[in-house]
């Protein structure tokens, strides 16, 4: 095997293993992403639930009910929009491809730098 093919080798597993860091950033933060939009569909139901029960659509004249209506639509929507941008930021905050500065110079010297730790004497 030459460098160059073991080089490429390292750094198809090292990519692979910073797809697996950001895969299980995701499956973390994907648990939250539900709790955020359980909640917010929850309190849309509440909201919802308060004026069947109040009444209150007799009460308000019909331009001040739709923009209440419309406004409590935006509780769900917000929940959604909330729930991507706290998965986006966790994955992004997920650190990758530090290994590229060290494989550029080539695998003999990331070898020396490790300690040839778990690699093979044959190299």
């Amino acid at each position: 095997m030459t460098e160059e093919s073991v080089v490429s080798k390292v750094e198809e597993l090292m990519e692979t293993l910073d797809d697996i860091k950001r895969y299980n950033a995701l499956a973390h933060s994907l648990k939250r992403f539900a709790i955020i939009i359980v909640g917010s569909i929850t309190v849309f139901a509440i909201l919802t639930g308060v004026f069947e029960f109040f009444d209150l659509r007799l009460v308000l004249d019909r331009p001040m009910f739709l923009s209440i209506a419309f406004l409590s639509l935006l509780i769900p929507v917000t929940g959604i929009v909330v729930g991507v941008l706290f998965v986006r930021r966790r994955i992004n905050s997920v650190r990758t491809g530090e290994w590229r500065k060290e494989l550029s110079h080539g695998f003999s010297i990331c070898a020396k730098d490790t300690g040839g730790v778990g690699l093979g004497e044959d190299l």
